[in-house]
């Protein structure tokens, strides 16, 4: 890594992290996520302004409840 940081040529770069890419997934030991966030997210019809989002921040003020659903 620190000898494609350090190369100026951009095809010398890709042929040297190709390189290190191909000795981490077949000569040495695979990376593999072990865990992952998983969110599970239920809306109620009565309630606006609560909407899924990809940081899952719901900022409290924007929430109101509807008097009417239909």
């Amino acid at each position: 890594m620190k000898k494609a940081a350090a190369t100026l040529g951009h095809q010398e770069r890709l042929e040297i992290l190709a390189a290190a890419e191909y000795l981490l997934m077949h000569e040495q030991v695979p990376i593999l996520p072990i865990y992952y966030y998983v969110n599970l997210d239920a809306f109620r019809a009565d309630v606006k302004g609560l909407y899924a989002n990809p940081r899952h921040m719901h900022p409290f003020r924007s929430i109101h409840k509807c008097e009417s659903v239909y």
